[in-house]
C-alpha cells in the first residue's frame, strides 16, 4: 500500500513535538527516528489482526526482536538492532491512530478498508455529543 502521506505526516508530527526530554530514555534519538521515517520507502506491506495493523517496510524473520518506540498515541515504530525502522504498529483501538491510518494510506485491499472504516464508525459513535441525540419521549401516567 502507498504510505507516503501517512509517513510524511507522522515524521513531521514527531519532529515538531516538544518532547525532547522523553527521548532521553530511548536507545535511539528523536533525530535518528525522524530520519528513518523520512527515509522509508513509499510503500509498505499491510497486515492486521483485529487489534493492531502493521506497516512492514522490510522483511524481518519471524522471532526477530526489535525495540518498540512510541511515536504518537497508538503508533509505535519497530527499530532493529542496527537502527533501521522495520515496522510501524497501529493500535486500532486508538481513534487518532486509526484515523491517521485511514487518511494517510492508499491502496488498502477493499475488505481491509471496509473493516477499518466500520471499526472507525464503532469507535467514533460513543463520542458523539449528547446534544446530537434526541431525548426519549416523556412517559405519561
Amino acid at each position: 500500500i502507498d504510505v507516503r502521506a501517512f509517513i510524511a505526516s507522522l515524521a513531521t508530527d514527531v519532529e515538531e513535538r516538544e518532547d525532547d526530554e522523553d527521548w532521553e530514555m530511548e536507545d535511539w534519538s528523536k533525530q535518528h527516528v525522524v530520519a528513518e521515517l523520512r527515509g522509508l520507502p513509499p510503500t509498505a506491506a499491510f497486515t492486521a489482526d483485529g487489534r493492531k495493523a502493521y506497516l512492514r517496510f522490510t522483511e524481518v524473520p519471524s522471532g526477530t526482536a526489535y525495540e518498540a518506540i512510541d511515536l504518537a498515541k497508538g503508533l509505535e515504530a519497530g527499530v532493529l538492532d542496527d537502527g533501521a525502522l522495520a515496522i510501524v504498529e497501529v493500535d486500532l483501538s486508538q481513534l487518532s491512530a486509526l484515523r491517521r491510518l485511514l487518511d494517510g494510506v492508499t491502496g488498502l485491499p477493499a475488505q481491509a478498508a471496509a473493516a477499518l472504516t466500520e471499526l472507525w464508525a464503532s469507535l467514533e459513535a460513543p463520542l458523539q455529543p449528547l446534544a446530537a441525540v434526541e431525548p426519549p419521549a416523556a412517559k405519561r401516567r
